[in-house]
């Protein structure tokens, strides 16, 4: 159960599971259609301005400025190299 009288950071994620289960490893839906697949058909429908509306830009801008204050990236990474690398994900069809 959240804390709904303690602040709460929306600049992070939270996530009843968190990302734990990444350290267990990719489960096996990851090298179905809806895996890394999905994720790669994502990553190239957001890269294409033609797919990607105004929103859809300012959103990729916002979260990697957001990558790059928390120092996950660095600057010459970018929202997409860090997508790309699939390596932070969580279960979220709980």
């Amino acid at each position: 159960m959240l804390n709904f009288w303690q602040p709460i950071n929306l600049d992070m994620v939270f996530h009843q599971w968190g990302t734990k289960n990444a350290a267990k490893g990719r489960g096996p839906w990851w090298p179905k259609s809806v895996g890394q697949a999905a994720m790669e058909n994502a990553i190239k429908m957001v890269k294409d301005e033609k797919n990607c509306s105004k929103i859809c830009q300012k959103t990729i801008e916002e979260y990697q400025q957001r990558l790059l204050k928390r120092k996950i990236i660095n600057e010459r990474g970018t929202a997409f190299t860090e997508m790309q690398k699939f390596e932070n994900w969580t279960v979220s069809d709980v």
